[in-house]
């Protein structure tokens, strides 16, 4: 599991593995494995909305601030671009090259509808096929930006939910508040699919926010610790086993995916 750890002003923190428990269906487990998160290089998917509702100078600060998370990312990062509206369009295919990542970020143009679901469900399929061809293991991240807004609806978001939870991925949505309802909140469904994934839902005020935020998504995917556990008792009933993760310490705060499958190999 990938497991974030901050202090209470949410700082990267250091924590050592005597200072975690781990819980499997509420029974404590013992820490097998326990690496700090920089020993881990990224696999990053910047997902951009594209619809309409993006225009009024959305875009332009959505594509300052994705370009400053991929400056902040190490050097043997793995970057991919993707952009939705009425489909998922790839336009950088994951890769090394920062600075073509970064170009292509300008080819997004406001128009058309929001197919979010169908486009957060693509990235996830890209990232698994990707990790089935690597030579070495890496922390895949999805970092969505979307005024939480699904228009199309061609997929259900329980399709969406099941998937990242099989998956490996963080997803980190960034929401945008919807033009025609600047006061409506985060949507529950991108709540769930950060929490359940062990990424984070961050909430937008005002577009000049966006650069600030991604920033802090990449300092938060850089220091993530990876911890492991043999499940004791193990079972592979196929069923969902609910996960957490708690310090010792009272000045810090951890966070980390809220379940996995028990699956047969």
């Amino acid at each position: 599991m990938d497991v974030c750890v901050t202090d209470r002003s949410g700082r990267p923190a250091q924590v050592r593995p005597d200072e975690l428990m781990v819980l499997d269906n509420g029974i404590p487990q013992q820490i097998a494995l326990f690496s700090p998160g920089d020993r881990l290089p990224l696999a990053v998917t910047l997902l951009v909305d594209g619809s309409r509702s993006m225009n009024r100078g959305l875009l332009d600060q959505a594509r300052a601030g994705a370009a400053t998370l991929l400056d902040q990312l190490p050097d043997d990062s793995l970057v991919e671009v993707m952009s939705f509206n009425d489909h998922a369009a790839v336009l950088y295919p994951m890769g090394t090259d920062r600075r073509a990542a970064a170009s292509a970020l300008s080819e997004v143009t406001p128009i058309g509808g929001t197919s979010l679901y169908e486009a957060v469900l693509v990235a996830i399929g890209r990232q698994q096929h990707a990790e089935r061809t690597r030579y070495r293991p890496y922390r895949e991240v999805i970092v969505v930006l979307t005024d939480g807004e699904d228009t199309w609806q061609r997929v259900d978001f329980d399709v969406v939910l099941e998937e990242a939870r099989r998956s490996s991925i963080l997803v980190y949505p960034v929401v945008l508040p919807p033009h025609d309802a600047p006061e409506s909140g985060t949507p529950w469904q991108m709540m769930q699919l950060a929490l359940d994934t062990g990424g984070k839902t961050v909430a937008a005020h005002h577009p000049g926010d966006l650069t600030n935020i991604y920033q802090q998504i990449a300092a938060d995917v850089r220091n993530l610790y990876r911890v492991g556990y043999v499940p004791s008792p193990l079972v592979r009933d196929g069923a969902w086993h609910q996960v957490q993760v708690r310090a010792t310490r009272d000045d810090v705060v951890v966070r980390t995916r809220s379940g996995y499958y028990a699956t047969a190999r």
